[in-house]
């Protein structure tokens, strides 16, 4: 893991030599002092993205804009790499166009600030996606009755709202009137409702905003590997002014028969699922909740009726969606086998630098028939 990190810090740091060292090429005409200017604000914004995530009392405008800069890094040095490439191959093969060094040069400045703007446009694209979730509804029969006369339920489930500095309670307030606004029998919360700090969240009193959830049957919630980031005790101590009900390795069955299964996360120890259903009645409908879509099999074996996962935010932006789908067996989506069905959410907010591009935050309703 450390190995993993100090080589992601090297490319962060070469990426962002590459993009200072482009920027001065391009302003060399400009005095010495502007130069200066650029380069010491430019190397501040470079070390404020590791500030942000030491620092429990933070301006929420400096979180955002340096939050951003590992994602301007990132796409900035794909295009850098292109554009020089491509001025790299008119110089050898003396392409017209890259005839002489000052139409190199034009070039090369130009795609410069055509870049900026661009990946600034994305950012600003790919923070309002962020900000404006999708609702997916997903429709499935399950072949197990309910004991009450309703055999319709309508089962809204979110996961990785990383509540916190960016997620605050005016985003909080919103998600909240969007989830009773599509009038659920049940919530689910896949875990990760905390960011990395209990802070900003009492800070904020955010138990004001959740206690406004409603559904009939109630509102369940694992924990995620965030919570323990956060302090699985701290969580546990703030969810009681809540009316969420915090499932760690606990089935519980309601009122209409339907069992639920809450999983502790997949980094903490925690028993085996066959050990949690071992005195439940399998003939009744089985919902699974688990953060991390991992050992998939597992759920089948037992025959889950639903598993519903977050955890791998599908990426959150690209191209890390193409390694999510190499990590996990289901790295986003719906996935049946047998008679089970599995849900891995892009999750509803996110973790770090607040822009969905490529993928999308969402809720998910399950309209679920039983029969």
């Amino acid at each position: 893991m450390r190995q993993i990190f100090f080589t992601i810090l090297i490319l962060y740091l070469l990426g962002n030599v590459y993009i200072l060292y482009r920027a001065l090429q391009t302003l060399r005409r400009t005095k010495l002092g502007i130069k200066i200017g650029f380069a010491i604000v430019y190397i501040a914004l470079i070390i404020s993205f590791w500030y942000i995530f030491r620092n429990e009392k933070i301006n929420h405008t400096f979180y955002v804009i340096s939050s951003a800069i590992p994602i301007f890094t990132l796409y900035m040095v794909i295009w850098l790499f292109i554009t020089d490439s491509i001025a790299l191959a008119g110089k050898l093969f003396k392409l017209r166009i890259f005839a002489d060094n000052k139409s190199r040069t034009q070039f090369r400045n130009s795609t410069f600030w055509i870049g900026c703007c661009s990946v600034i446009v994305l950012l600003m694209v790919g923070n309002y996606k962020y900000r404006h979730p999708d609702t997916k509804v997903i429709n499935i029969v399950i072949n197990k009755p309910l004991t009450s006369s309703q055999q319709q339920l309508k089962v809204v489930a979110i996961s990785d709202v990383h509540l916190g500095y960016d997620t605050n309670k005016e985003m909080l307030k919103k998600y909240v009137n969007e989830i009773n606004n599509l009038k659920p029998d049940l919530i689910l919360i896949g875990g990760d409702l905390i960011d990395h700090s209990i802070f900003p969240v009492r800070k904020q009193q955010m138990q004001e905003e959740l206690n406004q959830l409603n559904a009939p049957l109630g509102i369940y919630m694992v924990p995620g590997n965030h919570e323990y980031y956060t302090g699985i005790q701290k969580v546990k101590d703030f969810l009681t002014q809540t009316k969420i009900h915090l499932l760690v390795d606990t089935t519980i069955q309601l009122s209409n028969k339907l069992t639920l299964v809450g999983r502790n996360d997949y980094s903490q120890k925690r028993k085996s699922l066959s050990s949690l259903l071992a005195n439940t009645n399998k003939k009744n409908p089985i919902l699974l909740l688990d953060h991390q879509p991992r050992n998939l099999e597992e759920a089948v074996k037992e025959k889950i009726d639903l598993q519903f996962s977050g955890h791998t935010h599908n990426g959150q932006i690209w191209p890390f969606p193409f390694l999510v789908n190499k990590l996990f067996e289901l790295g986003y989506g719906m996935k049946q086998t047998n008679d089970t069905y599995q849900y891995v959410s892009s999750g509803l907010s996110l973790w770090g630098p607040p822009f969905r591009i490529g993928t999308n935050s969402e809720i998910v309703v399950f309209n679920i028939m039983f029969k």
